[in-house]
């Protein structure tokens, strides 16, 4: 089996909507988790452009999007709203990770959505891209963490079920970069592995020895160095 069918197979089993495109913005995966959130079999909607999912107010914000995916940059933890197949619109939690071909340069972005409960406050992309990447630079130094706060934090996360870096980044608040560096380190140190890769996609979990880790520093009430539980 080859490792697009894996990722095919891995991402239908996603409890959250996922949805890949290119770079034209034609729709070329869509799990089972998007099918119920917003209505269209993968049949009806692959080879569709991903505007047919977001509201026609807010089409002009595509190339935005486009533009900043090409670049290599994301779009994490961002409050919006999505079509359903009827028509009705919904509150969702955004957020495009780029995806990669093997040699390194862009092939696309993935897109997880989450329904939101009604009423929460819904924010709309600004227009300049560089003046969105600046406020999240800035959002980012407000709430900066140290590298072992953050690095506890994605071992939490993944010890209760296996990720992508674009899923911690929006479970734990953290850039989706930020997310890829520390996962190299912990890679490492064995406290978590990659079960898989593609060209869309990676997925992680906590190995044993991580799980040991978080156990010793839930019973003892402290975040202890990840180096000094290195043998």
């Amino acid at each position: 089996m080859s490792s697009t069918d894996d990722y095919a197979k891995i991402i239908q089993h996603i409890t959250d909507a996922v949805i890949c495109v290119d770079l034209t913005g034609t729709i070329i995966d869509w799990n089972k988790a998007a099918e119920s959130l917003l209505g269209y079999a993968s049949y009806e909607i692959i080879n569709q452009h991903f505007s047919t999912i977001y509201p026609k107010q807010w089409h002009h914000q595509i190339p935005i999007i486009l533009h900043r995916i090409a670049n290599g940059n994301n779009l994490s933890n961002v409050n919006a709203q999505a079509v359903h197949k009827n028509g009705g619109t919904m509150p969702v939690n955004l957020s495009f990770s780029p995806t990669y071909k093997e040699k390194g340069s862009v092939s696309g972005f993935c897109l997880i959505l989450r329904k939101l409960d009604q009423g929460q406050d819904i924010h709309i992309f600004l227009e300049d891209p560089l003046q969105q990447l600046q406020q999240e630079d800035n959002e980012g130094e407000s709430k900066r963490r140290t590298f072992e706060e953050l690095r506890l934090t994605i071992l939490t996360c993944l010890s209760k079920q296996q990720m992508t870096i674009n899923q911690l980044a929006t479970y734990a608040n953290i850039n989706w970069k930020t997310v890829e560096n520390h996962l190299t380190y912990l890679l490492g140190k064995g406290f978590v592995r990659e079960v898989f890769k593609s060209d869309y996609v990676r997925i992680f979990e906590t190995t044993p020895l991580g799980k040991e880790y978080l156990a010793r520093v839930r019973s003892q009430g402290r975040r202890k160095s990840l180096e000094e539980e290195l043998p």
